[in-house]
């Protein structure tokens, strides 16, 4: 059986971390007033990160339970999941909230992101996406990476404008208009089809 340096028990963990992304999802789901949202994620990414710190006695290697990636300890997936939900709530203020950036161009990340990950498994260890620095520090790997990453990014980016993505925009917004007795499409400005009129009692929106 090959070594695999995660473990059984690091799938507990994995899936914890999963769970505390739900949570933060379902945050910006529920609650509709934004004062809300920011005051849950806020007191979710303190807690979290609290517990993390505690876990680790604030040091790198430290603690009850250190920081490990590669056990996915504990204390890692707390502070994860609490930066998570910090950084979540940055994004959806500047980008949903007060519109300031659109996302791009990592939205086109999103929308290949199976594709990049294919990718970056198959020609990860490859020029240009990653090369070797000859440095016994941290720089070297950075930059490395940091190249591969912003290649990765101008891959998906290309791919969405030559609109060779994976993952399709999502399709108009349709609605049922009760007083009219007709679909609407507020994207469109115009009726859907004339032939989806429906007489007599109106219908439910549909779940499109």
């Amino acid at each position: 059986m090959a070594y695999d340096p995660e473990g059984l028990v690091g799938m507990f963990n994995a899936v914890l971390l999963t769970y505390l992304g739900l949570i933060a999802g379902r945050v910006l789901v529920i609650y509709r007033n934004e004062a809300a949202r920011r005051l849950r994620l806020i007191a979710w990414g303190a807690v979290l990160c609290m517990i993390g710190g505690l876990l680790c006695g604030f040091s790198m290697n430290g603690g009850v339970i250190p920081v490990n990636k590669n056990l996915w300890s504990t204390s890692f997936v707390c502070v994860c999941g609490g930066g998570g939900c910090w950084l979540l709530l940055l994004f959806h203020e500047v980008v949903d909230s007060r519109k300031i950036w659109t996302g791009a161009p990592f939205n086109a990340v999103g929308m290949n992101s199976i594709a990049l990950y294919c990718g970056s498994s198959i020609l990860g260890g490859y020029f240009p996406f990653s090369f070797a620095t000859y440095r016994h520090d941290h720089a070297g790997p950075l930059f490395s990476n940091f190249m591969g990453t912003c290649i990765w990014i101008y891959i998906a980016s290309e791919m969405v404008s030559s609109e060779a993505s994976l993952q399709r925009p999502p399709y108009p917004t349709i609605r049922y208009h009760i007083t009219s007795n007709t679909w609407h499409c507020p994207e469109k400005k115009a009726n859907l089809h004339q032939g989806l009129r429906r007489p007599g009692r109106p219908q439910q929106e549909p779940r499109w």
